[in-house]
Order: C-alpha cells, then sequence, then structure tokens
C-alpha cells in the first residue's frame, strides 16, 4: 500500500516530467524529435526501475523479516548468519 500511495502522488510530477522531454509528435522525423524521445524513454525507464528496485527490496526484507520471525521461534538465540536456502532447478 505504501508504494501503490507513493507511485500515485508521484504521477503527475512523472507526466509532467515525460511530457516535457517527449518530442512535438508531428510525425515527421527530426532528429531532435528523436533525442528528445530517446530523453522521455530513458527516464521512464529509470523511474521505473528505481521503484521495482525498491519494491524488491521491501520484498525481501519482509521475508528475511518473517523467516527469522518464524523460523528461529523455538526460543533458542537468532543465529547471526542467515540460514542458506536451497533452491531445485528442474
Amino acid at each position: 500500500d505504501a508504494a501503490e500511495a507513493k507511485f500515485l502522488e508521484d504521477q503527475e510530477e512523472v507526466e509532467t516530467n515525460v511530457l516535457a522531454l517527449y518530442g512535438n509528435g508531428s510525425g515527421k522525423p527530426d532528429k531532435k524529435i528523436k533525442q528528445s524521445n530517446m530523453a522521455a524513454e530513458k527516464y521512464v525507464t529509470k523511474y521505473t526501475c528505481e521503484n521495482l528496485e525498491s519494491v524488491s527490496d521491501t520484498y525481501w526484507d519482509l521475508v528475511d523479516y518473517l523467516m527469522f520471525k518464524y523460523f528461529f521461534r523455538t526460543g533458542k538465540s537468532i543465529p547471526i548468519t542467515a540460514p542458506v536456502v536451497q533452491t531445485f532447478i528442474k
């Protein structure tokens, strides 16, 4: 919910920035328009990657928290290093 709220809060600013970077949309090939369109594409890509990375980091923090909370809840002290999780690839 927090990530979604942030995305909705930032949406107007992001759209304004993209429209400022984006070409005039005349359909005529123009080197300046192509460069501005690429700048808009890079901006959106960077914004998207940063937000996905933030959400991913938060998810893995939650996984770590839940693993330690429920896996080690036997009353024993929590080990210094995290347990190794084995993955099985078929």
